[in-house]
């Protein structure tokens, strides 16, 4: 029985392991979702107000936006 403990022992350090590097490795994304983030938004910012001004020139509501 007591080797039954040392592999039940062994599979729960290695389960342990693998969640802190699981949770290590999320916490290193955070920083990478932001910069795409930044990345992402000036190029979904013009395109919405592209589609914003499309729609407001075929809805007849366009003001000079100079």
């Amino acid at each position: 029985m007591s080797s039954g403990g040392a592999a039940g022992g062994s599979a729960v350090g290695s389960a342990v392991g693998a969640a802190a590097s699981s949770l290590g490795h999320q916490q290193a994304a955070e920083p990478d979702m932001d910069e795409l983030a930044g990345k992402l938004y000036d190029r979904i910012r013009t395109r919405l107000k592209t589609e914003l001004l499309i729609d407001r020139e075929r809805a007849g509501f366009l003001t000079d936006l100079r």
